[in-house]
């Protein structure tokens, strides 16, 4: 078939490299701007951008998809004439007049079990949420959010010790195992698409910045769940003594009666502290522009007596 790729971060990599090596004709690989990102605020490429590069494949990023970029991007689809569109992560929304070009339509990779999990997100709201497995739909896209009918899902534990990055890590891959028989069985006709059950939806919005900060007046589990989350971006953020910090991985420590977001003890270097309900471990802390450094070290350093509290509310 020939195909038109969208994707723009690390997960639809593999999945763009899948298709490839099955043997079909990527036309284009459609991804975002190379934009400013990292401490340098340089310009960087997106991972799918350096993908298609290492594949010679041809590439193509509009500002949008959308007013008169989209405009050109269209009739730049309208002659690539490609038998399918597959989509992951690319970060922009396809209006209806390019959902409806190809003769198979536009496949999407999303990385939750839908209806469970549309939006931005699914990834962090699995863990946050204390869900116990998670998965990837192929999907195929209407001008909804995440609505569309599904081709094929297939699901995955979520591991105690899994944090965002790691579990990303695992569902790329699950992706890229399926995405190639699920969009051959869909062009064959051999697959019945499945309707969502709208009732059973949930939402995963985009994740900001404030969104890692820590709530100390949630019970212990979801806590550790939070942080896990939170990791690696935007990290699980607090402050403490009038210093902003990232926390390391927490783990569940008994009850506590200390009000929430209170460090009350020591125990073999990592920091019991005090949620709405039970108590939680923490090894490391990154302070802000320091590294990232045993939780004693943290306190001896900076003579901090304990007990001491955490901020509870960012303003």
């Amino acid at each position: 078939m020939k195909i038109v790729y969208m994707g723009t971060p690390d997960f639809a990599v593999a999945s763009l490299q899948a298709i490839v090596e099955a043997g079909h004709e990527v036309t284009r690989v459609f991804t975002q701007p190379d934009r400013p990102a990292g401490r340098g605020n340089k310009v960087r490429k997106p991972p799918v951008k350096l993908a298609a590069e290492s594949l010679g494949l041809s590439i193509s990023q509009p500002q949008s998809l959308r007013g008169a970029a989209g405009e050109s991007a269209l009739k730049e689809l309208q002659t690539l004439k490609p038998d399918l569109i597959v989509v992951a992560a690319y970060g922009q929304i396809l209006p209806k007049s390019v959902l409806e070009l190809p003769p198979h339509g536009c496949i999407n990779l999303h990385a939750s079990l839908l209806p469970r999990w549309r939006g931005a997100s699914p990834i962090q709201a699995a863990i946050r949420s204390g869900d116990s497995e998670t998965g990837v739909t192929v999907m195929l896209m209407d001008e909804g959010l995440d609505t569309g009918a599904m081709l094929s899902k297939q699901s995955i534990p979520i591991n105690e010790s899994d944090t965002a990055g790691t579990l990303h890590d695992s569902l790329a891959k699950l992706a890229a195992e399926m995405v190639v028989s699920s969009l051959e069985a869909w062009s064959e006709g051999t697959i019945t698409p499945e309707v969502q059950n709208n009732e059973l939806s949930t939402y995963a919005p985009m994740l900001k910045k404030h969104d890692g900060w820590i709530p100390w007046n949630s019970d212990a589990k979801t806590v550790c769940n939070h942080i896990r989350s939170m990791s690696p971006w935007p990290g699980a953020q607090a402050q403490i003594a009038g210093i902003a910090v990232r926390t390391g991985m927490a783990s569940l420590a008994g009850e506590s009666d200390q009000k929430p977001g209170t460090i009350f003890a020591l125990e073999n270097g990592n920091a019991l502290i005090s949620t709405g309900d039970g108590a939680i471990s923490i090894a490391t802390i990154h302070p802000a522009g320091k590294r990232s450094m045993p939780f004693s070290d943290f306190l001896s350093g900076r003579r901090l007596e304990l007990p001491i509290s955490f901020q509870i509310n960012k303003t």
